[in-house]
């Protein structure tokens, strides 16, 4: 019986040793600091510390007109983009970056080439007139 306590004590001790004999694990470097600036929010000049508008701030502007007509007969849509940029920030622009949409439906689309159209008729297109004026 005593014999047996002593194993037990024995064992308790020397579990509780190796728990303090364990060394410190080291503090991994972590990426807390990167949101700091989203978490603690400081204000510019261009926006306050809750995210409103500040005293310097600017926000560029598009106006555009779409004339286009339906001609139903021939499948087609004409049109023309009259767009008006302004820009009202402090810095000048050395382009606009403008995204045309592509023709789905024509035989050299992306759009064809990877998943044919279940179209009736594959319409031909010219190629997009462009153009711009400098204000």
């Amino acid at each position: 019986m005593i014999s047996q306590k002593i194993k037990i004590l024995v064992l308790l001790f020397g579990f509780v040793l190796s728990m303090f004999s364990l060394s410190a694990q080291d503090v991994v470097p972590n990426n807390q600091n990167d949101f700091n600036p989203v978490l603690n929010r400081q204000s510019s000049p261009y926006r306050a510390s809750l995210g409103i508008p500040g005293n310097q701030y600017w926000q560029n502007q598009a106006d555009y007109t779409i004339e286009a007509t339906l001609e139903e007969e021939k499948n087609t849509i004409t049109g023309t983009l009259t767009l008006r940029y302004h820009n009202h920030s402090p810095y000048d622009l050395k382009y606009i970056w403008m995204y045309v949409e592509q023709n789905r439906f024509t035989e050299t689309s992306r759009g064809t080439l990877t998943r044919p159209s279940t179209a009736i008729a594959i319409l031909e297109t010219s190629p997009v007139d462009v153009r711009y004026q400098t204000l």
